[in-house]
């Protein structure tokens, strides 16, 4: 599955970066299409920016299968590079660590990108360095592609150093060598021109049997204390692994686990330790783990590959600046296929790179060609140097605007009742794709497993709005549940209690499946949707009904249902109207049919019938964007209107 990450990266096939004017992207290649057959490491000498001001920079790691298949176990995966000390020594930073899918079920075509955020290394990808790809698999295996984006600009604030304190693989749970003898204090001299610090830990625990199953499954802490003070306590573990967009595995890729889950990032821990330390005085960083007496029993030792890293920065460059980082949907991004295609809410994330906190943000959003803006203002609180994603209200233009392009603008236009300081980084643009488009009324065919209750679903409107859900059934029965949708966009969600969606080899439950088919008779196949059956925590789906996103022009229905005829036969006039609206039918069409005019949220709020070719009169209708439809046997027809002021 590869996904465009944006519609403007282009891939050079060199390993060289370019010259960056103001505005512009400087994209650097590493490894390309490395083949990963056996245990190992691969080293591509890149040639990094050796000047210039940046104000991100992210990598894109694209996973891929090699022309026989890709492995069908999860390994570790490690991406470095190569720190010179002096003349004769270096160290190896670590940019991120990845763990493969179970990805016996991919064919060689498969691809995966992950688009991760490297900006703190800054001071270590400069120049002409040394990139290692480690691979830590006994099987062939998998492909890896490392690309760079340095996105031209001021950065929030400049990374003054970058120090590793632990990096490693150490057993876990031996009386006689136990982790702490490898986790010593170490004195660290801050910079004399210290703004703030932070602390990143990525940890992993793998090995797994004997008590409590450690390392791999058991829920461990560690502590950090800098001069005899407890300044952080996080659990090693990740309890999201049966929501991976990468589902469908073909292992046990739902458990749960310490740090990590199969075909994601490992996760980091990143904790403010400003309050600290001090600027040109000497700081002891000391981490300390959960301890844990390991009785044997496991076909290998436990483990944790621990990376803990100190990053010092100057003082922020600006007050108030708040950085739109990601567009999670809608995107075309493989990251997040998960949540899309959509087309309800917008969901982006909001970066406070500003020494400020923030409290309110002004948003405008919009699509490519849609000639009006939304409006929004953001009130919330998100401290100095954090970040979160928000939900925007639901993106009506898509029903009533039109677009030139699957673009997707967001930008930042105030921050805390104040002009944002830097423009650079306020204005976001994200590539989707469209969603299904559905018939008005359609039909959920479950067949359950014998989960029993574990699996329910409903169908939202774009407001939130339930307009149908199962939230009971019983095991290994069929059901055949009919929804009606008025024009406009809806989500089905799907959810599974015991994380295991309808099929999952590890349980005795069987298989099951849910289908989505047309109502119309003669028309259940070929379905209009199939959800994978080996979903995990939950699934979700988008579409449209009674038109294609911004572009009623091109208004179809899959070929299955193709008796539905939407080229535009309906006239409505004068419009926009500030009062009474006439609906009209032109051309060979039947007369008797209904007219149904629906509200920009999708509710009917009149209907009558149409008798006469000289049309039908609505009036009393509210300001806003309706949709008027004309509805026979054998035809449905739309058309759009305004009513003004």
């Amino acid at each position: 599955m590869k996904l465009v990450l944006f519609s403007f990266i282009v891939l050079f096939s060199f390993s060289s970066a370019l010259i960056a004017a103001e505005g512009d992207t400087v994209k650097v290649q590493s490894h390309q299409e490395t083949h990963w057959d056996w245990y190992g490491n691969w080293y591509d000498t890149t040639a990094f920016p050796a000047s210039g001001e940046y104000r991100r920079i992210i990598m894109y790691y694209t996973l891929g299968c090699p022309s026989g298949g890709c492995s069908e176990w999860d390994y570790t995966t490690i991406i470095e590079v190569e720190d010179p000390i002096d003349d004769s020594t270096s160290r190896w930073v670590e940019l991120t660590r990845i763990i493969t899918p179970y990805a016996g079920n991919k064919g060689n075509s498969w691809e995966f990108v992950y688009e991760i955020d490297v900006t703190d290394y800054a001071p270590v990808l400069t120049g002409e360095r040394r990139v290692r790809a480690q691979y830590r698999g006994w099987q062939d295996g998998f492909t890896v592609s490392i690309d760079f984006d340095f996105i031209e600009g001021t950065p929030p604030r400049e990374v003054l150093d970058v120090t590793t304190l632990y990096d490693g693989t150490f057993k876990y749970g031996f009386s006689n060598n136990p982790i702490e003898n490898y986790l010593v204090p170490t004195d660290i001299t801050m910079h004399p021109e210290l703004g703030g610090a932070k602390f990143r830990m990525v940890a992993s625990g793998h090995s797994f049997g004997g008590n409590e199953n450690c390392a791999e499954f058991c829920q461990k802490w560690y502590q950090l204390n800098v001069n005899g003070n407890n300044a952080i306590q996080e659990d090693i573990w990740r309890d999201d692994c049966g929501s991976n967009p990468l589902e469908a595995q073909t292992g046990t890729w739902i458990y749960d686990r310490a740090g990590w889950c199969p075909g994601m990032e490992t996760k980091r821990f990143d904790n403010n330790i400003s309050a600290y330390v001090a600027a040109g005085q000497t700081a002891e960083f000391d981490v300390n783990w959960e301890s844990y007496n390991y009785n044997g029993g496991a076909g290998f030792d436990p483990e944790y590959i621990i990376e803990a890293t100190i990053f010092q920065y100057g003082d922020w460059n600006y007050a108030n600046d708040v950085a739109i980082h990601d567009v999670l949907s809608p995107s075309s991004k493989d990251q997040y296929w998960d949540k899309n295609p959509g087309c309800n809410n917008p969901e982006i994330v909001l970066a406070n790179t500003g020494s400020e906190a923030v409290t309110t943000i002004k948003l405008e959003y919009w699509v490519e060609g849609s000639p009006e803006i939304i409006r929004h203002t953001f009130v919330g609180a998100i401290p100095s140097g954090e970040s979160r994603s928000i939900v925007l209200p639901a993106y009506d233009k898509w029903l009533f605007g039109e677009k030139t392009k699957n673009l997707f603008h967001v930008q930042v236009v105030g921050v805390n009742n104040t002009d944002d300081e830097y423009e650079g980084n306020n204005h976001f643009v994200s590539s989707f794709e469209d969603t299904k488009v559905f018939p008005e009324q359609f039909i959920i065919a479950f067949n359950n497993n014998g989960g029993g209750s574990e699996t329910k679903y409903r169908v939202e409107d774009e407001r939130g709005n339930a307009v149908y859900e199962r939230t009971s059934a019983s095991s290994n029965t069929n059901y055949l549940d009919t929804v009606t949708c008025a024009p406009g966009c809806y989500t089905m969600y799907v959810e599974d209690s015991g994380c295991d969606g309808l099929r999952f080899f590890a349980n005795n439950d069987g298989n099951g499946r849910i289908w989505l088919h047309s109502a119309a008779e003669g028309q259940f196949f070929p379905p209009l949707h199939q959800f994978e059956d080996e979903f995990g925590c939950d699934a979700q789906l988008s579409f449209t009904v009674g038109y294609e996103m911004g572009d009623e022009e091109t208004m179809e229905y899959p070929a299955a249902i193709d008796k539905l005829n939407y080229e535009s036969s309906l006239l409505a006039y004068p419009n926009p109207s500030s009062g009474e609206i006439t609906i009209a039918i032109q051309g060979q069409v039947e007369l008797g049919g209904e007219v149904f005019v629906y509200n920009s949220t999708g509710q009917m709020v009149q209907k009558t019938i149409m008798t006469d070719f000289n049309g039908v009169k609505f009036s009393g209708l509210a300001m806003g964007n309706y949709i008027a439809q004309y509805r026979t046997i054998n035809e449905l027809k739309t058309v759009k209107f305004t009513i003004v002021d």
